[in-house]
Parts: structure tokens; C-alpha cells; sequence
């Protein structure tokens, strides 16, 4: 009986796995005999393929990450950004502001990078940056725009007025708890208010209630509280 015909082979290299074999006859003859053959064998080959490109990325990570900046300020796609570039002038460094709308970010770790695009004097004009490049020294965003793509190419066919992108507002959203302590600060400050317009009230009724009376008669003869006559003409 052959290998085939028994279905399990064991592999010498691997003592812990097998090769499983099902044979299955297509056509049978009286001389030729058709069978299918499947099989599942582990790859170890790839297995160690796999491990040492996982080591290999391992090390590019941490070579890459002392190369990188701890902080990175946060942008959006469409936000207008100030660019602080470092460039040297002569013997000395100056900073360097570029100006213009976010239209695209790609890549990853130190491959990071970002398109900045500005019109000057009627022409796009445009600047790709390293995100972790040491030349930048800051990137400060100064209006956020609301847009749903990931690249803002079609802006390069724009002019005008069409090129500018409706403002975004970022609000900040509270938690479930932060939320109910604020709206029972806002429902105690309605009952103090209406604790304080209350007191108010009473109060002013109380000084009324204190003042000497007329009675309705003296009042319509214009007499005041010590009999005397009032009369509106008097200087």
C-alpha cells in the first residue's frame, strides 16, 4: 500500500505535523487510474521569511524613531496653516513663514509628508514638507476648513473666490457626566434667580407696607400723608 492509498505521511522535519492526502479516483480504466490528490503542508519557509521581515521592520522602527519629533502639531486636510521654515541667510538662520491651504498628507514615520498650496499674484503655488523634518519649526494653524476629502486636488483647477473652503468649527464634546453636572449648575442658577427676584419683591412690599397710608380721599383731594395740599402746578 502506498502513501497515497494510506492518506497520513509523516514528515521527518517536522515531527509535530503531517501531510494529509486525499485521494480521489476522477476516471478508472483498465489500465490508467485517475486520482485527484489534494494536500496541506505548513509552511515553514514562509514562516521564516515572515519572522526575519518583522525583525527587519522592528529595527527600521527603531532607528526611525530617533530620528523623529516627540511633539507634532495637530492639522487637519483643508486647514490653513503657517509654515515656519528654517533657512539660512548668509551666516545667519531666520524663520521663514509660508502660508497656504493643507491639500494633501501622505506617507508614514519619518516618510511623512504634507502639501502646502497658496495663490500668489494669481498663480498656485505649491510646497511639500517633511512632517518630521528638523528645517520646520512650527506649524501653526489658523483656520480649519470643512471638507470630505483626503486630497483637495480639484483645487488646482479653482480660481477665485471657488477656491476658498467653508470654515470649520471644532467644538468640544463633553462627556455624559460632564454634561449633567452642567446642566445642574445652569438649573441652580435659574432657582438662585428666582430665589433673588423673589426676595426683591418681598422686600419692596415690605417698604411699602412701612410707608404712612392716604387714605383714597385725601389722595383724590391731593392732600399728602401730613395733611398738607400737594398740587402738581407748584414750582
Amino acid at each position: 500500500m502506498t502513501w497515497a492509498e494510506r492518506g497520513v505521511f509523516p514528515t521527518p522535519a517536522l515531527p509535530d505535523s503531517t501531510i494529509r492526502v486525499q485521494a480521489e479516483p476522477i476516471r478508472a480504466d483498465a489500465s490508467v487510474r485517475f486520482v485527484k490528490v489534494s494536500c496541506s503542508i505548513p509552511l515553514l519557509f514562509h514562516q521564516v521569511v515572515g519572522f526575519e521581515a518583522t525583525m527587519q521592520n522592528a529595527l527600521l522602527e527603531r532607528v526611525e524613531r530617533a530620528s523623529m519629533k516627540e511633539t507634532i502639531p495637530h492639522f487637519e486636510i483643508g486647514d490653513t496653516v503657517d509654515v515656519h521654515v528654517k533657512i539660512l541667510d548668509g551666516d545667519k538662520e531666520r524663520i521663514q513663514i509660508f502660508n497656504g491651504v493643507v491639500i494633501a498628507r501622505s506617507g508614514s514615520g519619518t516618510r511623512e509628508m504634507f502639501v502646502v498650496r497658496r495663490i500668489v499674484q494669481g498663480e498656485g503655488i505649491e510646497r511639500k514638507f517633511p512632517v518630521h523634518s528638523p528645517k520646520i519649526a512650527d506649524i501653526v494653524v489658523k483656520r480649519s476648513g470643512k471638507v470630505r476629502r483626503a486630497k483637495l486636488y480639484y483645487l488646482r483647477n479653482l480660481s477665485g473666490k471657488a477656491v476658498r473652503l467653508k470654515e470649520r468649527f471644532t467644538g468640544t464634546r463633553l462627556s455624559a457626566a460632564e454634561a449633567a453636572q452642567v446642566k445642574d449648575k445652569k438649573r441652580q442658577e435659574r432657582i438662585d434667580a428666582k430665589k433673588a427676584k423673589a426676595a426683591a419683591k418681598a422686600e419692596a412690599k415690605k417698604a411699602q407696607g412701612d410707608a404712612p397710608k392716604v387714605s383714597r380721599r385725601k389722595r383724590a383731594k391731593g392732600e399728602g400723608a401730613g395733611g398738607e395740599a400737594t398740587s402738581s402746578n407748584e414750582a
